[in-house]
Formats: structure tokens, C-alpha cells, sequence
């Protein structure tokens, strides 16, 4: 679990991967998508679970300043957002009884797909609102890429709903208003049947008319909808708050006998090794300090087991050989471990 700063930094690898097929479909080169990013190109080759999201937001910078007509291609970029892409919640969606139920997943387990973001959905007169908002305290470089991207998601919304269910027999449209102007050639022929765009409205939103939200899902399952929400909200309760110090101590804890590099744990936490010395700094610590303070309190409690030679636990804490554990002992403690054991 990660503390409520790191939470809203981080954002399904699935995103990138989709970044990058876009990207390479209009022709854009993994060196103009990955410039000034901190992404290697293995990373675009195999996403990690999930990633930093100022790293994302440099990728998708790169995009968005590559594409030859942004305010159009969004429509594309929507469209290649198949529910594949979403995850354990694309599965959950798909597995819901029917429209509501899809949309009530979608707000409930947004955040395990992209953690700066809410989602919410309101309902106003005959329709049902569902909005994307920054999260407070998250601050985006460049609003036109977000915008971009917010767009996108909604026609990605909007495109699987209709997938999903038989909207030949609806009177009404799915409907995405838009708070600007409409750009000159907007493609409003990719757009499937039962989704509009309307362009000069307040705010950029989807409406579902009230007629959709029962219409029940042909793929709905509902032990397979529980198993997949069961994912989503573990994968949830992972990105729970949770202090920096504290999961660093976990990571060491967990890996005493082979102590991973700070940089190793710096991955693991999404973060640049420069970025968690400094958060580890600003708490007192350092991650030698963690390292020592761990292998301390595990080497106490292997000692007093009294069953084990100083090679095993030696061994066991990951040090060379026993000569180095004796004198990292004494160092810590001012004893040797014989001493500590005989309780000198």
C-alpha cells in the first residue's frame, strides 16, 4: 500500500501499452513517445502493473504534441480502448446484470486503473451524468492533454455500453457534451450508432438516458461479476494509504535474505530512487538506516531461537559470511552475539 501522495501518482500499465499501439499506428517513433519520459523502451515494450502517472502524463504529452489533428484523432484513440484494456474492471463491468450495475463498477473501481482521477454519476432529470474529475491536490501540466485523455475515455465508456447490449430497440442516444467549439472535420461517422457528440455545452460529460441503465447485459454473469470485483477490490485495498517508511520496512522485511537496491525498491514503489531518498529524508531516515534497523530486529529474534549457528542466521540476514554479521552486530548493539545471547 502506498501513502495518499504516491496513490494519486499511479496508473495501470494497460494505458501505455494502448498509448504505444496508438502511437505506432499514426506513425509516431518510440523515441518521440518516450522523450523526456524516464521510461526505457523495455518498460514500452512490457508495461509494469502499474506506473508512475507523471510518467504516463509525459508519454501522453508526446502523443497528444505528435498527432497530426488531436481534437479529431481522439475519436480513434477512444475506439481502441476496448474493455480488454481496462483489467479486473473491464471484466467486472462486462460481467454485470445490466447497465446500472456496469456503471456503479465503473465509479466504484475507477481509482484501480488510474489514481489522479474520480469518476462520479449523478442523475439529472431523464439522464444519468457520469463526469471524470482531477482529484484535489493533483496538479497537470498541460489541460489540453488531459482534456484529450478524459475525451477519450468517455467515447471508450460510451463505445463499450453499446457493445455490450442490443441498442437497436432504444429511442434515445448515449450523448457526449463537450465544453468546446467543434474542430473543423470532427469525425462523427466513427462513432457507433448510438453515441453522439454535441460540442458548446457546460460541461464534458456522458448522459445516459434512464431507459439504458436496466437493460440488462448479455455477457452478465454473476459469479464471475463477484470474482472479478473481488479482484478490483484487492487490487484497491493495495493502493490504500500507507507511509512510505512503512512499505519500505515491508520490502525489507520481505527480502532480508537477498536485501534488494534502493533502486529496486524505489521501482516497486513507482517512484525515481532520487524521489523516495528524498521523501525517506524528509521522514528522518535513510534506506541504510531502514536496512539496519530490520536485520537488527530480525537478527535478535533468530539469536534467541538459540537452535540456529551464527553461519545460518549469518546466512539468513544475507550477509557474506558470518565475520561480517558478528561485526554489524557489535555495531549495532555495542555486544557481540554471544554476548547478546548469554544476555551480557
Amino acid at each position: 500500500m502506498l501513502n495518499e501522495s504516491e496513490t494519486m501518482n499511479l496508473a495501470s500499465g494497460d494505458y501505455l501499452a494502448v498509448v504505444r499501439d496508438f502511437a505506432m499506428s499514426k506513425g509516431i517513433t518510440p523515441q518521440a513517445l518516450l522523450y523526456e519520459s524516464q521510461f526505457t523502451i523495455e518498460q514500452l515494450i512490457n508495461p509494469p502493473p502499474m506506473i508512475n502517472n507523471m510518467m504516463v502524463n509525459r508519454v501522453g504529452f508526446n502523443l497528444y504534441s505528435n498527432l497530426p489533428n488531436p481534437d479529431c484523432d481522439v475519436v480513434e484513440f477512444g475506439l481502441a480502448m476496448p474493455l480488454a484494456t481496462h483489467g479486473s474492471l473491464g471484466l467486472a463491468v462486462h460481467s454485470a446484470p445490466d447497465i446500472r450495475s456496469a456503471y456503479d463498477v465503473v465509479v466504484s473501481y475507477f481509482n484501480t486503473r488510474v489514481n489522479s482521477l474520480s469518476i462520479a454519476l449523478e442523475r439529472k432529470g431523464s439522464n444519468h451524468i457520469l463526469s471524470i474529475y482531477l482529484k484535489q491536490g493533483v496538479v497537470t501540466d498541460d489541460p489540453r492533454v488531459l482534456f484529450f485523455f478524459d475525451f477519450a475515455t468517455l467515447i471508450s465508456i460510451a463505445s463499450i455500453t453499446q457493445t455490450y447490449l442490443n441498442a437497436d430497440d432504444l429511442k434515445t442516444k448515449l450523448r457526449i457534451n463537450v465544453n468546446q467549439k467543434e474542430p473543423m472535420g470532427f469525425p462523427h461517422h466513427l462513432l457507433p450508432g448510438a453515441v453522439e457528440v454535441m460540442f458548446d455545452q457546460e460541461s464534458l460529460e456522458l448522459c445516459i438516458p434512464e431507459e439504458w441503465m436496466g437493460q440488462p447485459l448479455a455477457s452478465g454473469n454473476e459469479v464471475f461479476a463477484q470474482a472479478a470485483m473481488d479482484k478490483c477490490q484487492s487490487e484497491l485495498l493495495k493502493l490504500s494509504p500507507k507511509d512510505t517508511v512503512t512499505k519500505v520496512r515491508d520490502l525489507v522485511q520481505n527480502s532480508l535474505c537477498d536485501l534488494m537496491s534502493l533502486s529496486q525498491v524505489a521501482n516497486e514503489l513507482h517512484m525515481s530512487p532520487a524521489t523516495l531518498k528524498r521523501r525517506l529524508k524528509a521522514r528522518g531516515v535513510t534506506y541504510q538506516s531502514i536496512k539496519d534497523e530490520e536485520r537488527f530486529k530480525r537478527a535478535k529474534a533468530l539469536i534467541q531461537q538459540c537452535d540456529l549457528s551464527m553461519e545460518e542466521i549469518s546466512d539468513q540476514l544475507g550477509f557474506v559470511d558470518a565475520s561480517n554479521f558478528t561485526k554489524a552486530f557489535k555495531g549495532w548493539s555495542g555486544v557481540t552475539p554471544k554476548q547478546f545471547q548469554s544476555g551480557q
